[in-house]
Formats: structure tokens, sequence, C-alpha cells
């Protein structure tokens, strides 16, 4: 009864916060719905006074009216969500020892990574443009802002389950303040790479050939190169910091766990440069045909 309880409290608290996020964008999302024709170009009106917030309100609307949409981006932190509570209310792990509680804590970060590889919104926001990319080439937008507001979808949607995650972890397994730091960061930083990693492979590999959104959202290779690619990186560093700290003990585990943030944080601004620099370029020799 009690696991069922732990399992449901968080659950619960991330369904109520994207819910309070769905009603802030409500207006935003009917007004859109209201315009004739669909997506017009009013829908991506500027304001000079800040474009990203402007694009940013875009993206929640269209998120929160698409329930397919928001299922497939949320299974990952559900799913990382139960296994964080399984995990960490188990009786079987804290029973076994001190021991085996340290190297539990240091596995959740690695496993939580591993999860929040399997979805990311940026996988199919520029397929998601459709037969409406036109408007945006045509536009005299910042793309830049374009590409912050998408990478901040999956961000807003996807840290709050982080942090909730991290905090059960915490309080379950009581690990030191350095681990508990990591604990924190990885995931963390972890959530911005892959938020960065899906949009250049979209950009890259687009579906705009598309009758429904759910095969943009579900079909697009863009999201099995983003999980493939993430996966093998988690598998690497992750037995880089779990075989560190078993072998090598405390010190060079951590070690292996700082270098695992840093190579994350290092991708994350070697992507982001990458968008800063090509992605303009790319974007526009986008063809909705494709």
């Amino acid at each position: 009864l009690w696991l069922l309880l732990f399992i449901a409290a968080p659950l619960a608290l991330a369904a109520l916060l994207s819910y309070l996020i769905g009603i802030k964008f409500k207006s935003i999302n009917t007004a859109l719905k209201t315009m004739s024709g669909g997506r017009k170009l009013k829908e991506i009106k500027i304001k000079s006074s800040s474009h990203t917030k402007t694009f940013l309100k875009r993206e929640l609307a269209h998120f929160f009216s698409n329930t397919m949409y928001i299922l497939n981006n949320i299974a990952g932190v559900l799913v990382m969500t139960i296994m964080t509570c399984v995990f960490s209310f188990s009786g079987y792990i804290k029973d076994s020892g001190a021991e085996a509680v340290n190297l539990m804590a240091v596995m959740m970060p690695v496993l939580m990574c591993f999860m929040l590889g399997i979805t990311s919104t940026t996988t199919s926001s520029i397929s998601l443009e459709g037969k409406s990319l036109w408007i945006l080439k045509s536009s005299p937008v910042n793309l830049k802002s374009v590409f912050t507001a998408k990478v901040l979808l999956n961000v807003i949607i996807v840290l709050p389950f982080v942090l909730i995650n991290a905090v059960i972890i915490t309080a379950a397994f009581r690990p030191d303040p350095v681990l508990a730091a990591f604990i924190f960061l990885m995931p963390s930083v972890y959530t911005v790479a892959i938020s960065l990693l899906g949009l250049v492979i979209n950009l890259r590999k687009p579906k705009f050939n598309w009758e429904s959104e759910i095969y943009a959202i579900k079909q697009s290779s863009a999201i099995l190169y983003t999980m493939f690619i993430s996966m093998g990186f988690e598998i690497l560093t992750g037995v880089l910091c779990i075989v560190s700290y078993i072998m090598f003990g405390k010190i060079l585990g951590y070690l292996a766990m700082a270098f695992t943030v840093l190579l994350m944080a290092g991708a994350a601004a070697g992507l982001a440069y990458y968008l800063a620099k090509k992605g303009g370029k790319i974007f526009a020799e986008l063809n909705e045909n494709d």
C-alpha cells in the first residue's frame, strides 16, 4: 500500500503541474483555433519585445492542443518516475546494506538520463511545421528565437519531472552532498543536451509529407536517430560511472560522473553553436514536400 502511495504521489504532482501549465496557455490555444484557415501567419506574429517568449507561447499552445503529442512525450518521464519510486522505496535494496544503497544512488541519475533519451518534443518539432513551413521561411522572424523556443518547450515539460525524481532519490537514499548534487545536475544538463540533439537531428531529418500529426510525432526518423545516439552515449558513460565507483571507489566514481556532466554540457554547447551558425541556412533549404 505504501509503495502504491509513493508511486501515485509524484505522478499526481507531475500531472497537476502539467495541468496548471495547460490552464495557463488555454487562452492562447483558443485564440489559435479561432483563426480562420488553421495555422495562419498571425499565429507566429512576433512581438519585438520578446521573440522567444512569443514563439514559446506558440509551442506550448500547440503542445497542449494535441493529446497524442502530450502522451508520446511524457511517456518516458512517467516511466522514469515509476522506476524511481520502485527503486527508491524498495526494502530489498535498503536491507542489502549501505554499499548497495550508495551504489543505487550512483546508478539512479544514469538510469534517469537513459529514460530521458526515449522521448523529446524536439525530435518532431520541425516536422510538425508541415505545410505551414513556408510561413516561417517567408516571414522576417528570428530563427534563433524559434529554435530556442522549441528547445525550451521540452525543458519546461521534462525538467519538473527530473526535479521531482531527484528529490525522491535524495530523500530515499540520503547521499552525501556531492552525490546529491550529481543526482540533480546530471539529468538536468542531459535534458538540455537531448533537447538540442533532437532539434538538430529533426532539422537534418525532417518529415513533412504527413497526413496526420501522429505520423510526424511517432514515425519520424529523427526520433530513432536521437534515441540510438542517446542510448549509446548513456550506455558508455553509465558504464564508466558505475564501474569507476565499484572498482576504484567513491572519489574516482564521482570524477567519472563529473566528466560525464562536462561531456553533456560540452555536447549541449556544441549543438547550440551548430544551430546558431548552421541552423538558419539548413532551415532555409528545407522543402515542405520532403
